[in-house]
């Protein structure tokens, strides 16, 4: 009977121990794997947030602007213009979902706070909208820079960018 019980201790002991050690062993794999995939996805995150590969491809989204992809792939929503330059698109504000688009390789636009309604006079005090006239293509002719589009929509109370009509005169200063 001594013998039996010597012999249930040291199997219980043996059973124990290895039960422990692979006890440990997974909580050894769960802990490594969830620090490096960690790790690893922020890895990724940070260097497709600063240095997309460019060209490229996007497929636009629910809710997507040519501002937002452009904040996307540039972290300046500025580079819209050459969004929309470079895919053709004629009216920015009507982009559809699923639509195909390349994102170009170009500098990003960083403006400098105040630096777009910089103190430059626009050629004119007026402006009449000519046939397919747009707001941004009206403060490039007036004011070199198509960023002070929405100067001319405020000094203009115009809510709706897209509705301007030919003959319309729209005041500058």
């Amino acid at each position: 009977m001594n013998t039996i019980k010597k012999i249930t201790n040291k199997t219980d002991n043996i059973a124990s121990f290895i039960v422990g050690a692979i006890f440990i062993i997974i909580i050894g794999i769960l802990t490594y794997s969830i620090l490096t995939g960690k790790q690893t996805k922020k890895e990724s995150v940070s260097t497709t947030a600063e240095n997309p590969k460019l060209p490229a491809e996007h497929v636009v989204q629910k809710d997507e602007s040519l501002w937002t992809i452009s904040e996307k792939y540039y972290q300046s929503g500025y580079n819209w213009v050459d969004l929309a330059s470079a895919n053709s698109i004629s009216n920015p504000d009507y982009i559809t979902v699923g639509l195909k688009l390349v994102i170009p390789d170009v500098k990003p636009i960083i403006v400098e706070s105040g630096e777009i309604s910089a103190s430059i006079a626009p050629k004119h005090t007026q402006a009449t909208v000519q046939q397919d006239d747009t707001l941004w293509g009206i403060a490039i002719r007036e004011y070199d820079s198509g960023y002070r589009w929405t100067e001319i929509a405020r000094l203009n109370s115009i809510v709706n960018s897209d509705l301007i009509y030919p003959g319309t005169v729209l005041r500058l200063q």
